[in-house]
């Protein structure tokens, strides 16, 4: 994986979270493979490692439940950016059970209350193997992930071991049971104080991916404001034509006579504000709807938005600023506003129950909702930076 790559991973999940990316890039690392673990208390094993510092559980879920999470290659590649040092002197057992283990004695290791590492120690041992210090500390953190198999990743990332070294290794590790707390304490001494992260190279790798995204930007503004909007004659003369059967976005994109290199995200999100001015003809539904369903908010929300959050959407609801963009975007689009806010409400009740959100409100059938809504369309304008930064973040992906 190149850095940008690395950017690109960890992006989305910062503003899921709403944790700072800029301030401290350890951190962010380490809270990617905080929110992960299946097996620890990751609220308390946060809490301890970043006192006092916020963390949007709520985005978390949903990030994970919509964007799905890292596959074993980028698990890898964010180890990769990790050494564990400070490796502390084994107990006398430990020492004992680990020599006997590897010169093929059986020892019987119930009440010796090993810990999690200790555990995993002796999972190699098993296999003949004594693993270096950072080796044991990755393996422990890819086996407790949430979102791999562990089986395939232990093959990828103990590539240089025999395939059968590693199947005895994966098969010695269901006797490695330990309470959350036990996971908890260990993640804390291995996290907090043998960890060190290769900012340098997440630094550069942000760097460049903020390099790209203002390439593109500049370039998706430049279609936006180059691009030729098409006149109603146009429209109906294309349409009109013989033997014509395309609908009505391919008709825009005919007519507005949109580069090439223009991506389909680009040319949904220019339909979409052909829809804001006096448009006339039949909305393209499946065309806007695919603009609605793909859009996610990137960075910290404008005031409009926070506006229209504050005034539209109940406020015991809670919800991820994807959907209320989702939901604001919909409620503009006039000619096709009941249709389009149909189906954002009902993707954000998808969205809701994915994440498993509790709250007092839904926005299912909510009526005094949408004439909530209505009113704030018809009083507020719309924000067209918003559509600058969809162009923009839409070309860059």
């Amino acid at each position: 994986m190149d850095n940008e790559s690395l950017a690109d991973l960890l992006v989305p999940f910062c503003e899921a979270a709403s944790i700072s990316i800029s301030k401290d890039l350890a951190a962010v690392v380490k809270k990617r493979i905080v929110v992960s673990l299946c097996f620890a208390n990751t609220r308390a094993l946060h809490d301890s490692l970043f006192p006092e510092q916020h963390m949007d559980w709520t985005g978390v879920r949903e990030y994970t439940a919509t964007m799905g999470g890292c596959t074993s290659k980028d698990w890898l590649s964010l180890l990769a950016l990790l050494d564990f040092v400070n490796e502390q002197p084994s107990r006398q057992l430990v020492t004992e059970i680990i020599a006997s283990t590897l010169a093929g004695i059986k020892v019987n290791v119930q009440g010796k209350q090993l810990s999690p590492i200790e555990s995993l120690q002796l999972c190699f041992a098993k296999a003949g193997i004594a693993p270096a210090w950072d080796v044991l500390c990755k393996t422990l953190i890819l086996c407790n992930l949430a979102e791999i198999d562990h089986a395939v990743v232990m093959h990828e990332f103990l590539v240089g071991q025999p395939t059968a070294i590693v199947d005895n290794i994966i098969k010695a590790l269901p006797s490695c049971k330990h309470t959350p707390d036990e996971y908890t304490q260990a993640f804390n001494f291995l996290l907090g104080q043998c960890c060190q992260v290769r900012t340098h190279v997440l630094h550069q790798a942000f760097q460049s991916r903020i390099q790209r995204r203002e390439r593109v930007k500049k370039n998706a503004q430049s279609v936006y404001h180059a691009h030729k909007k098409p006149s109603l004659t146009q429209i109906l003369e294309l349409s009109s034509g013989a033997g014509q059967n395309e609908d009505d976005f391919a008709i825009f994109c005919n007519a507005a006579r949109l580069p090439s290199s223009a991506s389909m995200q680009v040319k949904r999100a220019l339909y979409y504000t052909s829809m804001l001015d006096s448009f006339q003809g039949k909305p393209d539904l499946k065309a806007l709807k695919a603009f609605i369903s793909e859009i996610h908010h990137t960075g910290p929300p404008c005031a409009s938005l926070r506006l229209f959050k504050d005034r539209c959407i109940p406020g015991s609801l809670l919800m991820h600023w994807s959907t209320v963009l989702r939901l604001y975007l919909a409620a503009y689009c006039t000619p096709a506003a009941k249709e389009l806010w149909r189906f954002a409400v009902t993707n954000a009740a998808v969205a809701a129950e994915a994440g498993q959100r509790s709250g007092g409100g839904s926005l299912c059938g909510s009526t005094e909702t949408e004439i909530t809504t209505q009113k704030f369309v018809m009083q507020t304008p719309f924000d067209t930076e918003v559509i600058a930064d969809l162009l923009s973040a839409s070309s860059a992906h």
